[in-house]
Parts: structure tokens; C-alpha cells; sequence
């Protein structure tokens, strides 16, 4: 109880903060421009989404950054709970640079289509966006519906993690990597083969997805460097 009231004499409570979220928006629209707030509310008038992005980072995305959007989840642990779903990219320095902030309910279809709908009236129509993010498929079908010309691709440790689960006895990993890595398709080919001398099922990852998914060569857009969501998870932390 003591730490309870030492951090709302900090941090105010859950309860006035949702109630001045409103008032709040406005204030700082009215002295920062540019700055883009959303709301959304339910039928019965409560809280359902918030988006926010800083006007310093929508300028600097645009002007400086390459558009490659590292995009995920993380669980708040507030009196209200919910999940906070963050956009984030690198700056030329291969610094983390916060882009865009999403709180919701839950991860699902609706609230990350909810997200890349507001993230698109921030970011518009760019044919060379790329966004990265996890295996789930909530993502990438919010990406399709609002994102036309943007490319997805998969987060390499995540893929390690899949891979670590079904393959972990055959020493599948590290040769799985050193192929996701691979810049030319010469290469990629050569690289393939080494799993499967290793196993016969390494093939069912490429069942599962297709190539331009997760591996670099094969990969549409330009995802530079970025081969994880370790800039998110950073933040999340």
C-alpha cells in the first residue's frame, strides 16, 4: 500500500490519468503542432484505443529515417491492464528512435488494424515501407488490409525461437541463421541444403512460410540491417 501511494504521488493514479486523457490530448496539440493523438471509445462511451506519435519523430521519419518500422506488443501491468503496441525505428547512428505509441485491449485483428489505420496517416502511402515484426498473424493481416505496397518481414530471433523448439536436437540453428542471413539468392541456395543434410523435416519451415518472409536474399523490400525487433523489445523492456 505504501508503494501504491508513493507512486500515484509521482505518477497520479490509472483512474485520472484515463479521465484527463482527453484534456491532455488537447493541450498538447494546441502547443506542440503536428503532434497526432486518436481516441477511441466504445458504444457505452469507455475507453477503448489511444494512438500517439510525437511531431519531432512523424519530422524526423520522414525526413531522416529509413522507413523500415520494427512494430510489437508488450503486456501493461496498470490497475487497467491492456496491451501497449509500439512502432519503432533506427536511426543512421543504429540508434533506437521511438515513432509511434498504441494502447488497446487486447492483440488481436481489430486493434492492430485500429493501429497501422492511424500509423498510415502518419507515415502515408510509401512504396518502400517495410515493417518487422513477430510469427503472429494478426500483424501481417492488418498490414494487408491498410498497408498496400508495404513489405513484411519476420524478426530473425523469433524465427530462432521456432526453429530452437522443433530442431533443437539436429543442430539445425545456426545453420538456419547463417541462411536468413545471406544477401544473394547464389548463396541462399547453398546455404539451404546445409539443414537439410541435417534433418529431413527442416524442410516444413519453408512450407510454412514462403521465402521472402524471413530470408534476406529473397526479401522484396529493403530491410537494411534490420534483422530483429530488438529495437521494440528494448522499449518493452
Amino acid at each position: 500500500m505504501a508503494r501504491k501511494c508513493a507512486i500515484e504521488l509521482l505518477r497520479g493514479s490509472p483512474d485520472l490519468s484515463y479521465d484527463r486523457l482527453a484534456k491532455y490530448c488537447n493541450i498538447v496539440k494546441k502547443n506542440n503542432l503536428g503532434i497526432m493523438t486518436f481516441i477511441e471509445v466504445d458504444n457505452e462511451k469507455q475507453f477503448k484505443y489511444f494512438f500517439m506519435a510525437l511531431e519531432p519523430s512523424i519530422r524526423g521519419f520522414h525526413s531522416s529515417m529509413r522507413h523500415v518500422i520494427s512494430v510489437d506488443e508488450t503486456f501493461m501491468k496498470s490497475k487497467f491492464r491492456g496491451t501497449l503496441l509500439v512502432a519503432m525505428c533506427q536511426d543512421a547512428n543504429l540508434q533506437i528512435y521511438p515513432f509511434a505509441f498504441d494502447i488497446v485491449d487486447f492483440e488481436n485483428d481489430a486493434s492492430w488494424t485500429w493501429f497501422f489505420n492511424k500509423l498510415f496517416q502518419v507515415t502515408g502511402m510509401l512504396k518502400v515501407l517495410v515493417f518487422i515484426s513477430d510469427h503472429k498473424a494478426s500483424v501481417g493481416n492488418a498490414i494487408k488490409i491498410v498497408y498496400l505496397y508495404a513489405h513484411h518481414g519476420c524478426c530473425m530471433w523469433h524465427l530462432q525461437l521456432n526453429i530452437k523448439s522443433n530442431y533443437h536436437k539436429t543442430d539445425i540453428l545456426p545453420l538456419y541463421v547463417a541462411t536468413v542471413k545471406e544477401y544473394s539468392l547464389i548463396n541462399f541456395e547453398k546455404s539451404m541444403a546445409n539443414p537439410y543434410r541435417k534433418s529431413s523435416t527442416a524442410g516444413e519451415l519453408e512450407k510454412k512460410d514462403v521465402y521472402e518472409f524471413w530470408s534476406r536474399a529473397h526479401f522484396k523490400g529493403n530491410r537494411y540491417n534490420i534483422m530483429t525487433t530488438n529495437n521494440v523489445e528494448s522499449l518493452n523492456s
